[in-house]
């Protein structure tokens, strides 16, 4: 009993060091009126954290950090994100944006589990998946950086 009370105790830190993570990304983005660094610092972040939780297979506490450093960044994007939207769109269409990036981001979720179970059957190795998902946030932060404007957000 004693070791599934530190499993879960163990397997709780990232989650808590995401939710603080979260919180101070937004507090400093709307102290600084910033959304577009403040994503790529946060996905740069989850991407260094996977990456090094690749590289730490066997090691129970470089893992756990590294899985706390990768909560952090996926915690922090979708608050950011949905700010962002909120302060490019006109308070008209905001609610119907979010809607609609909401509803296709639901997509990710059903297709993803797949898409990992495929990767897995055809290459032996559960790391391509992660892999896959390291791909995908690179593509997300160069598609943010090249399509999100550097200028301040509107909302004082």
């Amino acid at each position: 009993m004693q070791d599934v009370l530190h499993v879960g105790i163990y397997s709780a830190l990232p989650f808590v060091a995401g939710f603080f993570g979260m919180i101070a990304f937004g507090a400093s983005s709307d102290r600084f009126r910033d959304r577009r660094w403040h994503l790529f610092i946060a996905t740069g972040m989850a991407i260094a954290g996977l990456i090094v939780t690749l590289q730490m297979h066997g090691h129970l506490e470089g893992s756990l950090i590294a899985l706390a450093f990768t909560l952090i960044g996926l915690a922090a994007l979708p608050p950011l994100f949905f700010a962002l939207v909120s302060d490019y769109l006109s308070p008209a269409v905001a609610a119907g944006g979010i809607a609609l990036i909401s509803s296709l981001g639901n997509l990710g979720s059903a297709a993803s589990p797949t898409l990992a179970g495929l990767l897995t059957q055809y290459t032996g190795n559960r790391h391509y998946s992660i892999y896959l998902v390291l791909v995908m946030l690179i593509l997300s932060a160069l598609v943010l950086m090249v399509a999100v404007r550097g200028t301040k957000t509107r909302r004082g």
